[in-house]
């Protein structure tokens, strides 16, 4: 019995054996391929090398997990590190980190999955990471020569580098550094001259950046001294542990040293004339400027004649500008030149400017040699202005006189109409030293009789005109006529332009431009022979007829002839009732008159524009008004405490009292009879006849003899 149960026993043992071994051998999980390979880095710029390999299993749940092993299956404590692995959808995924060894890495892992309280395990698998090889970044050229100042005025040299490199992962241009060396390959401070950079190199077939190709840019800025400098440096990118630089090979940028920079403007003098031509409003012209190791920014600088800065001349204005290439209709940009703008010279002074162009070099600024512009002087023409006719070479020998137009000169058989007007446009210019009165002209119509027109024009400045008159000509052919101006001209009027708009041609004469004549009005009242006058112009008696100017020098009432009398100066005035006009002159014109009024006992009031004024006598002083008293016209004392003289541009006696003891009246030379009222009128003029009695008209022009106020007068 005991015997049989030991069989059945064995026998139940056999069969569980038997069972358990047939369910183990068909529980199984393959992954394929069992030996992986990989490279050092990732590809395309990814951070990490991923693939994913093939589970197949049987009789065993998808619950899968993973067993790190050494190479002989056996499993490990810790995972390495540079890979990883995951199941997901029955599919094992591997990933691993680029390899920044020289050397190859193993890695060994099983598959498995729980199986009642066991695990069914897949074949061992290998993964196997190639060993990096030596990274590196490679510039070329090493060496890099770059000019001392920018090309086409730029304000940096600009360049680039390209570099390869080698077993390093890259995914942006940001991943590369620069690291600034000195000759030895030390890091330093980056120099202030230059700036380096790295990119993406720009891919021209395609144009745009290829993300593959990297280049250094470098900036570099232009050199403001005369020696050669120097910039060491590498690039660098990291090599993925944190730790460790991959550097490139040293590179050398070596700038070339400036030469000696240099601004010149040739000519360095020009000269100019003193009105435009063509009727332009200004005088222009071009200054080529040459210009070595210096950038094309420039600027101007007026200076003296020493080369000193001073204020910009109001009539002077330059500045720099592009050379205008005439070729190509168009302006040069690598070529400058100095514009300069000359205004009229309407001065009888020529005058001079001076200027300098100058550019920056770093903190300091590079001068061009001294450039003189010369302007010559117009010139006046003294009125009156007389032209007696001929040619118009003769015509603008005259000072203050230019031209514009005009055709050839006519035969002598045409004298003295031999200027030609034949064109519209035409014209003949005077300067005049004041203001023009008259303008006479003697035309002939040798073209015929079609009506021509000369417009009468005027100008301040000489460069904006106004139309004064127009003067019509006509006639049959070879007629001649005087043409004259009847309106005035300007009071700042000193330019005459006489302007042609053709109908036929016609020969220009004799041309004359009289002086305005400006004048005070001197009144003597009817029934008196004299009065005293003052005012706040100086003026000239010289060439007035039918009065006589004088001072008063003693309490004799003795008199003395004057002819100019400086402004605020009185004189006492003989002659013809009724008004007198008094050309008035300059100051400086009467300046040389003023001692001829040393002894004057006449003093003007000192408002002689008419205002009320008061004159006291005293025991120093006594005042006498010139008048009429009892049949006497005389200067009669101021008898009252004060006396209002209310009527200006008069004068007084002024009389120390103890010279003359105060006495009522000052008789003139003796006395001048027919005396009834004070006069408080102005005064004025005197008449010139000939020793043979014959009334002159105006101021004499032939030297000679004259009777004035039946004295003898003799003009030089």
């Amino acid at each position: 019995m005991v015997k049989k149960m030991y069989y059945l026993s064995a026998l139940l043992l056999w069969a569980v054996a038997t069972t358990g071994w047939a369910q183990t051998e068909s529980a199984t999980i393959t992954v394929t391929p069992d030996v992986v390979n990989v490279g050092a880095i990732p590809e395309g710029g990814a951070s990490t090398i991923d693939g994913e390999l093939l589970i197949a299993y049987e009789n065993v749940d998808a619950n899968f997990s993973i067993q790190h092993c050494d190479a002989e299956g056996n499993e490990i404590d810790e995972a390495p590190n540079w890979v990883d692995l995951w199941v997901y959808d029955e599919v094992l995924y591997y990933s691993v980190n680029e390899n920044y060894t020289t050397e190859t890495r193993t890695a060994y892992f099983k598959v498995y999955a729980p199986l009642g309280s066991d695990n069914v395990y897949s074949n061992l698998v290998t993964i196997t990471q190639a060993a990096r090889g030596v990274p590196s970044i490679t510039i070329t050229p090493d060496v890099v020569n770059v000019g001392a100042i920018p090309e086409g005025g730029s304000s940096t040299i600009d360049g680039q580098i390209p570099f390869t490199y080698e077993n390093l992962v890259i995914n942006s241009s940001y991943n590369f550094y620069i690291e600034y060396c000195d000759a030895e390959g030390n890091e330093i401070e980056q120099p202030d001259w230059i700036g380096l950079g790295v990119n993406n190199a720009w891919d021209e077939e395609n144009s745009t950046f290829d993300n593959d190709k990297y280049v250094v840019n470098y900036w570099v800025s232009e050199n403001y001294v005369t020696e050669a400098r120097t910039a060491y440096f590498k690039v660098c990118a990291p090599l993925g542990n944190g730790i460790d630089y991959v550097y490139s090979n040293l590179v050398t940028i070596t700038q070339a040293a400036r030469g000696v920079p240099s601004i010149t403007i040739s000519p360095d003098m020009v000269n100019v004339g003193a009105i435009p031509e063509s009727g332009n409003s200004y005088i222009e012209g071009e200054l080529p400027i040459a210009y070595e190791n210096v950038d094309a920014y420039f600027y101007i600088q007026y200076c003296d004649a020493e080369g000193n800065e001073i204020e910009q001349p109001d009539w002077f204005y330059i500045t720099t500008y592009y050379a205008w290439d005439e070729e190509n209709s168009t302006y040069d940009y690598d070529k400058y030149v100095v514009e300069y703008t000359v205004e009229a010279n309407s001065t009888p002074d020529p005058r001079t400017a001076y200027f300098k162009v100058y550019a920056p070099l770093g903190d300091d600024y590079v001068y061009s040699n001294l450039v003189t512009i010369n302007q010559i002087a117009l010139g006046t023409a003294m009125l009156p202005f007389e032209w007696a006719g001929g040619a118009s070479a003769d015509f603008k020998e005259l000072n203050g006189a230019t031209t514009e137009g005009l055709g050839k000169d006519y035969a002598a058989a045409h004298a003295p109409y031999l200027i030609k007007f034949d064109s519209d446009g035409d014209y003949i210019q005077v300067k005049t030293d004041s203001r023009p009165g008259k303008v006479t002209i003697g035309v002939k119509m040798v073209g015929g009789s079609n009506s021509s027109t000369i417009y009468v024009q005027s100008s301040s400045d000489g460069a904006n005109f106004y139309n004064v008159e127009y003067l019509d000509i006509s006639g049959v052919q070879n007629s001649t006529m005087t043409l004259e101006t009847t309106n005035d001209f300007d009071e700042s009027d000193r330019y005459v332009r006489l302007y042609f708009s053709k109908g036929s041609n016609v020969g220009i004469g004799a041309i004359t431009i009289t002086k305005y004549a400006e004048t005070v009005t001197v009144k003597i009242k009817d029934g008196f022979k004299a009065t005293t006058f003052s005012c706040d112009k100086a003026i000239d008696f010289t060439n007035v007829e039918g009065i006589t100017a004088y001072i008063i020098t003693d309490v004799n009432g003795t008199t003395q002839q004057v002819t100019k009398v400086p402004a605020y100066h009185g004189v006492y005035i003989e002659g013809a009732s009724g008004e007198h006009q008094i050309p008035i002159i300059t100051d400086e014109e009467a300046a040389e008159a003023e001692s001829d009024f040393a002894n004057s006992k006449l003093e003007a009031t000192e408002q002689p524009t008419g205002s009320v004024l008061e004159y006291v006598s005293d025991d120093d002083v006594t005042y006498y008004i010139y008048g009429k008293q009892k049949g006497k016209e005389a200067f009669f004392r101021v008898t009252t405490s004060d006396y209002t003289l209310s009527v200006g541009n008069k004068a007084v006696l002024k009389i120390e009292t103890a010279a003359n003891g105060a006495k009522e009246m000052i008789e003139v030379n003796g006395g001048v009879t027919g005396i009834s009222s004070i006069d408080n009128e102005p005064l004025n003029g005197e008449n010139y006849y000939t020793v043979n009695g014959k009334l002159i008209k105006g101021q004499p022009t032939k030297r000679g003899i004259y009777i004035v106020n039946g004295r003898k007068v003799v003009v030089k």
